[in-house]
């Protein structure tokens, strides 16, 4: 969104992220699985440990985030305390019967991201 945003940057990623793109383009599958997949490995910062000591504290009663790595939860936040604008990478929907699966679930079943994307037939 800024001058060193990552759309600011990558002048085709906007266009990438769209769910035409995604169901359209086994690379843009690709590409997006490769991205989900870097998340994993992230922790809660002390932001987020801030936070969650707030609402322990009874000084906060709701976080209301754009981010979707699931770092909130990790820092100890049900689900019931996050309200997540743009969902999380914890869970994944199904685009054919819309249930939902854990995200590492499939990893473990379909293995990379190239196989995540294979999986997907039009």
């Amino acid at each position: 969104r800024g001058p060193d945003g990552l759309w600011t940057n990558n002048p085709g990623f906007e266009s990438a992220c769209t769910l035409e793109a995604f169901l359209s383009d086994s690379e843009a599958r690709t590409a997006t699985w490769t991205r989900c997949l870097m998340f994993p490995s992230a922790t809660p910062n002390r932001g987020h440990m801030a936070l969650r000591a707030f609402q322990c504290s009874g000084r906060l009663a709701r976080i209301v985030t754009q981010n979707v790595d699931g770092l909130h939860r990790a820092a100890g936040h049900t689900e019931e305390e996050i309200v997540e604008v743009h969902g999380s990478l914890a869970n994944v929907q199904c685009l054919y019967c819309f249930t939902k699966h854990s995200t590492r679930r499939l990893v473990s079943e379909l293995g990379t991201p190239t196989g995540m994307a294979e999986a997907y037939q039009p």
